[in-house]
């Protein structure tokens, strides 16, 4: 029969078969520290069943884990200030080891910020967390950035993340803190790592967009964040991070100063309804509501009270999100006397593929936020 062999409040990510094909090794959001449910470690069960021991632990995160000589454990390491690396976790006790870290051992890691874990409660009284990027230098009160992850099934991590797109925005919320920012990264309910329940919410994204009052309890809990000015607050994301970015400008230009929507979506009800021919269902008199519901959720539908600038990003070879979303967007724009710039990529698709399309998607991002909320 089954037996559940990890019990408990987290999510098992990473699994790894034992060499002796005895026990199976995991990385799950858990651990001893404070935090540790924004943090990934490793840990062994045996398939016989009893109490998994934890193989790692810390202030860093660990993935993939897998099993080498012995009971010995590489796995890929990664810090708050310092990029991945392999390391090895001994079973006598002994600390684990980067295999080799000739890569990150010039690496400027005291120029970063360590994030530090908040959490705040939404409107309708569900907990969110999120990671509060913020350098203690004495300046005066500093302009706050929301970010919003893409996915929307992800969670941002405590340290670099172990996916090439979000590792990218934990870079630039890192450049963004270097240039005079203070960024609060909001785990928005649709994520995974804190239960099924609020991975999969009722009245989310074209049925209601529910998890966007997670988005403006951040900004309210960030304008409170001593040493942000409350009246300099701007957004950016990318992907369903996009789409939220979108909403917010739409929905509250009285909060959001301005924003940075990467490849967003701006009309549900254009993705919904993009199937040739359009499915087909028995149950034929909902569909009207529900493309009435999903326009509803989309930032275009609010497009009337949106005053705050914009810059938009998009390659224009998308497969995920179609260019013509941030066409239409931005036609809505015009119309509206709205402030926006637009870069887009020829030839480039959803998560860039040329080191250089991010490296100037990145760049314009922190120039952007910097000129509109007057960051040093």
């Amino acid at each position: 029969e089954a037996a559940v062999l990890t019990p408990g409040r987290f999510m098992v990510e990473d699994v790894a078969l034992s060499r002796d094909k005895r026990s199976f090794l995991y990385s799950a959001d858990t651990g001893a520290e404070p935090g540790d449910d924004d943090r990934r470690h490793i840990f062994r069960v045996a398939l016989a069943g009893g109490a998994p021991a934890a193989v790692t632990s810390g202030d860093s995160l660990q993935t993939a884990p897998a099993p080498i000589s012995g009971d010995r454990v590489a796995f890929v390491d990664w810090g708050a200030r310092r990029p991945a690396e392999v390391g090895m976790a001994i079973p006598d006790g002994g600390a684990p080891r980067p295999l080799d870290d000739t890569a990150v051992r010039d690496y400027p890691g005291d120029a970063l910020v360590v994030p530090r874990l908040v959490s705040f409660t939404a409107a309708d009284g569900t907990l969110i967390q999120g990671q509060l990027f913020q350098r203690e230098d004495g300046a005066a009160a500093k302009p706050g950035v929301i970010f919003v992850h893409g996915g929307p099934s992800r969670q941002m991590l405590l340290g670099w993340h172990y996916m090439g797109y979000y590792s990218n925005a934990y870079a630039v919320n890192q450049d963004l803190a270097a240039h005079g920012f203070v960024v609060l990264s909001v785990n928005y309910r649709l994520g995974i790592g804190y239960g099924r329940a609020f991975q999969q919410p009722d009245h989310a994204g074209p049925a209601g967009a529910a998890e966007y009052q997670d988005v403006v309890a951040g900004a309210r809990f960030l304008q409170h964040v001593p040493g942000v000015d409350p009246a300099r607050i701007g957004i950016w994301g990318g992907s369903y991070g996009g789409y939220l970015t979108g909403l917010a400008l739409a929905r509250n230009s009285d909060l959001f100063r301005c924003g940075v929507d990467f490849h967003g979506v701006h009309d549900w009800s254009l993705l919904l309804n993009q199937e040739e021919p359009p499915t087909k269902r028995y149950e034929q008199g909902d569909f009207a509501q529900a493309m009435k519901t999903a326009f509803q959720s989309s930032p275009d539908a609010d497009v009337a009270a949106w005053r705050s600038p914009v810059l938009l990003i998009q390659g224009d070879d998308d497969r995920n999100v179609r260019f013509d979303q941030t066409v239409d967007l931005s036609r809505r724009l015009d119309a509206q006397g709205v402030r926006y710039e637009e870069l887009v990529i020829p030839g480039e698709i959803h998560g860039f593929l040329r080191y250089a399309s991010w490296l100037a998607a990145d760049r314009a991002t922190v120039a952007f936020l910097t000129r509109e909320l007057g960051a040093r």
